[in-house]
């Protein structure tokens, strides 16, 4: 994987500068001007990332191969290391996510469900429809209807957590043991490492040229401890 940007200093000046003049909503201020673009460009990087993990595909530029991606097309390859599939499949909203949870906890094998490390990850319109669900007093879920407006109800489904991905595509959901999924690169100090070359003394510009170069693959390991519930 590669990261090779050319930023005009100009477009990020301003934004920095506020950060340094009195009082901030940050938490800490960067002290240079490259330690605000690394910054910048770490989130932009982390946002990709998490996006290949569920649902990358290796044959994209830009994206590796992600775990969702690799589980669904076991299934429909039926090959031995697929994972379990929930009865039911489609799309989720608040009317139905506290059926379609449960069909995927009904998937789950016995093998691992009670492990203390199993969780159900779940992507950004299953976790709004949850919350939804819990404080509209669905059915089942009638011990929040006094609380409907009050905070975030529990990411908890029947003493499973709920891990918020929002790099998994809409309704597609994972049970599995956190030791079971992996992410792999070459070495961590790529992944941490950024190159900010300032091209005013080169070429008088007000240019910046970020590189990042690192390597990045997902993997799961036992198919069969693991259950999924498909969005197709």
């Amino acid at each position: 994987m590669q990261v090779n940007l050319q930023l005009c200093k100009a477009e990020f000046l301003n934004s920095w500068e506020a950060l340094q003049l009195g009082y901030s909503a940050f938490d800490t201020i960067p002290a240079t001007f490259n330690d605000f673009l690394v910054s910048y460009v770490g989130g932009k990087v982390a946002e990709a990332t998490e996006q290949s993990i569920w649902g990358g595909v290796a044959a994209t530029n830009g994206q590796f191969g992600g775990i969702y991606n690799a589980l669904s097309s076991s299934v429909v390859a039926g090959g031995t290391n697929a994972p379990i599939t929930a009865s039911l499949s489609g799309s989720v909203d608040s009317s139905n996510v506290l059926a379609r949870l449960n069909n995927l906890v009904d998937a789950i094998p016995q093998t691992i469900y009670g492990k203390e490390d199993v969780l159900i990850y779940i992507p950004t319109n299953v976790a709004k429809a949850y919350q939804q669900a819990l404080a509209g007093g669905a059915q089942g879920a009638n011990g929040y209807n006094n609380a409907m407006n009050v905070g975030e109800k529990p990411m908890n489904f029947n003493g499973i957590e709920l891990a918020w991905c929002p790099g998994l595509a809409s309704s597609a959901m994972v049970a599995a043991q956190k030791s079971n999924l992996f992410f792999g690169t070459g070495l961590m100090s790529d992944y941490n490492l950024v190159k900010v070359l300032d091209m005013e003394d080169l070429d008088g510009s007000q240019n910046f040229r970020i590189i990042m170069r690192y390597t990045a693959a997902t993997q799961y390991g036992i198919g069969s401890d693991i259950a999924i519930y498909k969005n197709y």
